[in-house]
């Protein structure tokens, strides 16, 4: 089972995905490390408002590349097919699944058009929105 901060980034979960197993992907980078953004909301607040305990919108680009290098430092399990085909099985869910970094984990499900794809030569980055439930 692949554990987020060692061998991949983040960890999606369902139990209708690869057999009920956890999966483990690399997201794009800066240099601060592997970045992503989670924003709570509630429409009709102003942005400096308290926004509570309200669902948050979590988005993300997961890279699906050739090479990849996991934060342990070994090279990372999935090829870009394999990355976009696991992808593509979690967007296929309709129910919650469940997400997990090195702090915290999430119950999430798609946004609309929560998975897009950008081609890259022999690779492609995926964009993910997802919203907690």
């Amino acid at each position: 089972m692949p554990i987020p901060g060692v061998d991949c980034h983040i960890t999606l979960y369902h139990a209708a995905v690869n057999s009920g197993a956890a999966v483990g992907f690399i997201l794009k980078a800066d240099r601060r490390g592997p970045t992503y953004e989670v924003t709570r909301y509630r429409q009709g607040l102003p942005i400096w408002a308290d926004q509570g305990g309200w669902p948050a919108q979590l988005q993300c680009y997961v890279l699906g590349l050739p090479r990849l290098i996991a934060p342990n430092g070994a090279e990372y399990t999935l090829a870009p097919g394999q990355v976009r085909s696991r992808l593509v099985e979690f967007w296929n869910t309709t129910t919650p699944m469940t997400l997990a970094d090195p702090l915290q984990t999430l119950t999430v499900m798609w946004e609309h058009e929560g998975l897009t794809e950008q081609v890259y030569g022999d690779g492609a980055e995926f964009r993910l929105r997802m919203v907690t439930v």
